[in-house]
């Protein structure tokens, strides 16, 4: 297609992919400046289209394809080709578009609305927007870089179980509490590094309950952790199975469900 206008745009050069628009934007005069555009139901471009049916009549069309940015990084246009009503210059003055009811002038949008406050008074303006002024001159630039891929899911981290038993005579009254590392146990278990154990609950019978032994213990590179958790007896217990309830945060943030289970025989 010739040119009929001076602008560094490309008209009529086949699209790279199908163009999926809902504005058909309408282009004449300057270096390519959009007029406006026409609203339309969503249509896929392939390229080779050369009208376009109104609701007023056909308008004719073609690709437009915008120069590559001369800028280094490898910057280049969001969308640098879709499809357009371009007239030549010399329709500038008759402004055909304006007999089509579907056309928006971006003279005429007031897209987007800004407050002022001058020295005296206050009040609000609209002016075009930074998506009409794309729209009037060029689309605006990327870097170009694909999507990072998405984060797969994060599985939820399968339940811990320990046990330990205990005869009626390992709880004589003179033995009120039992001690256990419980980083080791999860060590055992898990390869990610814990910050952290919560207690989530105690056997509701009310024979024992769980506390974090309130001493720390320094570990690699000065940190400091609290890895001894202390089941302490409340009152008089009866042979049977008593399970508590924990849940370790790691630091991938993770929360790893365990449940403990006291025998007692």
């Amino acid at each position: 297609m010739k040119q009929p206008f001076a602008t560094d745009n490309v008209l009529g050069q086949p699209l790279d992919s199908p163009s999926t628009q809902t504005i058909l934007p309408v282009i004449c005069g300057g270096n390519g400046n959009i007029r406006g555009w026409l609203a339309i139901a969503s249509t896929v471009f392939d390229g080779t289209e050369t009208s376009f049916t109104t609701s007023d009549g056909p308008i004719d069309i073609t690709t437009v394809t915008l120069p590559n940015l001369v800028i280094n990084d490898g910057l280049k246009y969001r969308v640098y080709q879709y499809t357009a009503a371009v007239f030549p210059d010399d329709q500038e003055r008759l402004r055909p578009w304006l007999g089509y009811t579907a056309f928006v002038s971006v003279d005429e949008s007031q897209y987007a609305m800004q407050w002022f406050m001058p020295t005296e008074g206050q009040g609000y303006r609209l002016n075009r927007g930074p998506l009409v002024i794309d729209l009037m001159v060029r689309m605006n630039a990327s870097d170009g870089a694909p999507p990072a891929d998405p984060s797969p899911p994060t599985a939820q981290p399968a339940t811990l179980r320990w046990a330990v038993s205990m005869t009626m005579n390992d709880l004589v009254a003179g033995c009120g509490f039992l001690d256990f590392n419980w980083v080791t146990l999860f060590h055992a278990q898990s390869t990610t590094q814990p910050l952290r154990i919560e207690i989530v609950s105690n056997p509701p019978s009310g024979e024992f309950k769980t506390t974090i032994v309130p001493y720390p213990v320094v570990v690699g590179e000065g940190a400091i952790e609290f890895n001894t958790l202390r089941i302490i007896k409340l009152k008089p217990v009866v042979p049977g199975s008593y399970v508590f309830n924990y849940q370790v945060v790691d630091q991938l943030g993770q929360a790893t469900p365990v449940v403990l289970t006291l025998t007692v025989v």
